[in-house]
C-alpha cells in the first residue's frame, strides 16, 4: 500500500472512530467497528459519524467511502503544489492507477515524496490538528457544519469543507507567521456564512484556479479570528480530541493495554479528598502495564469513567459537563482541582509530585511516568494521561509483581509465574 492509500485509511479510521490498534483484528472483534444504524447495540452508529452528523456527507456516502475521498482530495491538495484540479482522473493519478512507460506517475511521485519530507506521522498529527480546530468551533456554535456556513441543513458540503480545511492547513503551517484559531467561540463569526465568499459549485471537476479563489476567500473570512501561534506547533495539544478518541477507541477492540480512572478523588456525597488509595491502584496498574513487556506501550486515563455507576455520581457530585465516547464518558479531572482549591496546573503539578517521590516506584521508573504524563484537553474538559512504554526490566509496587489480564490487574506470585513475567524482558 502506498504511503498516500495509508494515510488515507488511517486518517478516515480516526474521523469515522472505527480506528484499530493493529492492522489485524480478531472477526470476534469486527462488529465494534462496523458501520451501524442507531438501532444496533454494537459497533459505530452511522449518524454519529462526523461527517454525516454535519450533514457534509450522507450515509450512503461513507458507505461508499466517500469520506476516504474527500480526505484524499484534502491532502493532495495540502500537500502538493501547484494545486491541480479536483477530478477522477488527477485521483487515479496520485494513487497511480494509470499505466505509465516510467511505472509511477508524476502526481504519485510528487505527493509521495511531500510525506516522505514531513513523515507520515507528522502529516496526520498536522491533518488532525487542523480537523479539531473545526470541530471545536462547531462545537462552540452549537449548529452543523453546513447550517453555520450558510447551506440548506440537507445540502452536502464536501468541496466547502475541503477548501475551509485548506485555509486553515495553510495558515496553521505554510504561512508565516503560523497562526491558529485560540478562541473558537470567537472563530463562529468569522465561519458563519462562509459560504457566500465562495466560488464553489457542486459535481463534476474543480478547477483548480476556482479552488484558489475559494480558499483564498475563506483565509480573508478567518483571518480575524486567528492569533501568531505561541505554543510551536505543539500538534500534542492541538490534535488532543482525536488523540484521545483513538485511544478510547482501540480500547474497545484490545483492552490490555489501556485503563481508565474517573479521578484521583472519592466519590463519597461528603468529605470529598484525594483518595490516596485509589491512587496506589493507579501506580500499582501502571506498573502492571510495564511488566506486559520490553516492546509494549500502554496508556491510563484518569478523567474518563468507563462505568455508569461512576459516571452518575460525577453528575450528580460535581455536575460536570460530560462527554460520550464509546462505552466511556469523559468526565475531566478539572472538577478536582476546583475541590483542591488549586489552579488546573498547580494541581496536576502537585499530582506529579506524588508520582515521582511515590516509595513504591522505582525511582527511574517514577521519573519516567512523570515525563511522559500530559494534561491532554478535550472539547471543553482536560484529562490527564499517562503513556508506559517499554522498560528494560519488570516493574514493582511496594515489592509486589503485578501483571494484566485482559483488563484486569492482578498480582504475580512467586516463584514461576514471576519467573515467566522476567523471561518477557531477558532478551
Amino acid at each position: 500500500m502506498s504511503g498516500l492509500a495509508n494515510l488515507v485509511r488511517q486518517i478516515a479510521s480516526v474521523i469515522r472512530t472505527d480506528t484499530t490498534p493493529g492492522d489485524t483484528v480478531s472477526l470476534s472483534k469486527m462488529p465494534l467497528l462496523s458501520i451501524s444504524n442507531r438501532n444496533l447495540a454494537y459497533g459505530v452508529p452511522v449518524t454519529d459519524i462526523f461527517w454525516v452528523k454535519e450533514n457534509i456527507l450522507r450515509r450512503d456516502d461513507v458507505r461508499e467511502s466517500l469520506d476516504e475521498q474527500n480526505i484524499l482530495d484534502i491532502l493532495v491538495d495540502c500537500l502538493v503544489e501547484p494545486m491541480g484540479t479536483t477530478s477522477n482522473e488527477n485521483r487515479d493519478r496520485f494513487y497511480n492507477f494509470v499505466d505509465t512507460e516510467s511505472g509511477e506517475t508524476n502526481e504519485a511521485s510528487a505527493v509521495e515524496t511531500a510525506i516522505e519530507a514531513y513523515g507520515a506521522d507528522e502529516v496526520q498529527k498536522r491533518f488532525l490538528a487542523v480537523y479539531d480546530t473545526i470541530r471545536s468551533v462547531l462545537e462552540h456554535s452549537d449548529e452543523t457544519f453546513t447550517r453555520l456556513i450558510g447551506l440548506p441543513a440537507s445540502g452536502r458540503g464536501g468541496r466547502y469543507f475541503h477548501a475551509l480545511f485548506v485555509a486553515l492547513w495553510e495558515a496553521m503551517f505554510k504561512d508565516t507567521p503560523s497562526l491558529v484559531i485560540a478562541d473558537p467561540a470567537n472563530a463562529v463569526t468569522a465561519f458563519r456564512n462562509i459560504s457566500t465568499a465562495s466560488s464553489t459549485t457542486s459535481g463534476g471537476d474543480w478547477a483548480a484556479t476556482a479552488k484558489r479563489d475559494t480558499i483564498n476567500a475563506f483565509k480573508g473570512r478567518i483571518a480575524p479570528a486567528m492569533t501568531v501561534d505561541a505554543s510551536g506547533n505543539d500538534l500534542g495539544q492541538l490534535a488532543s480530541t482525536s488523540r484521545l478518541e483513538t485511544i478510547l477507541t482501540n480500547a474497545r477492540v484490545e483492552q490490555q493495554p489501556f485503563d481508565c480512572k474517573q479521578g484521583f478523588y472519592t466519590l463519597s456525597p461528603t468529605n470529598r479528598e484525594f483518595d490516596d488509595g485509589n491512587f496506589d491502584k493507579i501506580l500499582r496498574t501502571l506498573t502492571a502495564m510495564a511488566n506486559i513487556g520490553p516492546e509494549s506501550t500502554s496508556y491510563l486515563v484518569v478523567g474518563v469513567a468507563d462505568d455508569e455507576e461512576d459516571a452518575a455520581r460525577v453528575a450528580s457530585l460535581d455536575a460536570p459537563t460530560m462527554y460520550k465516547v464509546g462505552n466511556f464518558d469523559v468526565v475531566g479531572i478539572d472538577r478536582e482541582a476546583t475541590l483542591s482549591g488549586k489552579s488546573l496546573n498547580d494541581y496536576w503539578a502537585w499530582v506529579i509530585q506524588k508520582v515521582k517521590s511515590s516509595a513504591g516506584l522505582d525511582s527511574d521508573f517514577a521519573r519516567s511516568l512523570a515525563r511522559s504524563a500530559r494534561l491532554v484537553p478535550y472539547r471543553q474538559l482536560t484529562v490527564a494521561l499517562f503513556k508506559v512504554q517499554s522498560s528494560t526490566k519488570p516493574q514493582f509496587f511496594k515489592g509486589e509483581l503485578w501483571d494484566r489480564h485482559g483488563s484486569s490487574t492482578e498480582q504475580v506470585p512467586a516463584g514461576e509465574p514471576q519467573f515467566e513475567v522476567f523471561r518477557r524482558f531477558s532478551s
